[in-house]
C-alpha cells in the first residue's frame, strides 16, 4: 500500500512541476522587455515595419505596432519620426476600435512631447496593456490641473 502511495505522490509531483514550468514559461512569453535609452540610431527597416503595422487590418498588429512605436519614441526622444507620427495621428481619428484610438492618442501625445513620461517607471511593465496604463496614468498626473 505504501508503494502505491509513493507512486501516486511521484506522479502528482511530476505533473505539478510540469504545470509550474508551463505557467512560468507563459509568464515569460507575455513579459515586455525593459526600456533603455540608446545612442544608436533606430533602424529604418524597423520604422517602416511599424508604419506598415499601423496600417494593418489586424487590430492586434496595429496595437502592437503602436506599442513598439511608443517604445521607439521613448528610447530615442531626439530622433525625427515624422512618418510614424503622421500614421499615429491618423489612427487617433480613424482607428477601427476605441482601444486603438485611445492608444493612438497616448502615442500621439508622446510623439509630441516624449519628456512627459519618465522612462524609468515605464521600464518594466508586465504586458502591453500595463505599459499603456502606466503611460496613461503618468500623462493624467502630469497634464491634469487641480484647483485646491
Amino acid at each position: 500500500m505504501n508503494a502505491l502511495y509513493g507512486i501516486l505522490l511521484g506522479i502528482v509531483l511530476i505533473t505539478g512541476s510540469g504545470l509550474a514550468q508551463t505557467r512560468s514559461t507563459a509568464a515569460i512569453d507575455d513579459a515586455v522587455p525593459p526600456l533603455s535609452s540608446s545612442d544608436r540610431q533606430p533602424s529604418a527597416v524597423a520604422i517602416k515595419n511599424y508604419e506598415r503595422g499601423l496600417l494593418s487590418d489586424n487590430d492586434g498588429v496595429v496595437e502592437s505596432s503602436l506599442y513598439y512605436a511608443v517604445r521607439l519614441r521613448l528610447t530615442h526622444p531626439s530622433h525625427d519620426f515624422t512618418s510614424l507620427s503622421r500614421a499615429i495621428d491618423k489612427l487617433v481619428a480613424s482607428g477601427r476600435t476605441p482601444s486603438i484610438r485611445y492608444k493612438a492618442y497616448l502615442a500621439s501625445t508622446l510623439y509630441a512631447a516624449p519628456a512627459l513620461i519618465r522612462i524609468e517607471t515605464t521600464s518594466s511593465p508586465e504586458s502591453m496593456h500595463d505599459f499603456f496604463l502606466d503611460i496613461s496614468e503618468q500623462l493624467r498626473s502630469r497634464l491634469l490641473v487641480r484647483n485646491n
